[in-house]
């Protein structure tokens, strides 16, 4: 992280209302990300490594007539959606 990163973060804490402070530790604590005691670093980064396995992609190239990626652009523009995150939905329920 970059110091220029860290400073916008550091002033998004910062800025933060106890409200919002509040809220974080509550959802942090639903999600099973809040640590603390003995080995709570490990326990973060343990936790952490899950959260990128589940998420873990893999590159992938098709073939696709040209017509078929204009319809799922323009699907996806309707649908308010990026193009790829489109795709990647409309490929994960297929493959329910």
């Amino acid at each position: 992280m970059t110091k220029d990163e860290e400073a916008i973060l550091a002033a998004k804490f910062e800025d933060q209302s106890e409200e919002e402070m509040l809220a974080g530790y509550e959802k942090a604590l639903a999600e099973g990300n809040l640590f603390s005691g003995p080995g709570a670093i490990q326990k973060a980064i343990e936790a952490a490594k899950k959260r990128n396995a589940a998420n873990s992609r893999k590159m992938a190239t098709f073939r696709i007539p040209e017509g078929v990626i204009a319809g799922l652009k323009r699907n996806a523009a309707r649908a308010g959606m990026r193009y790829q995150t489109y795709v990647n939905t409309v490929l994960a329920e297929a493959a329910k």
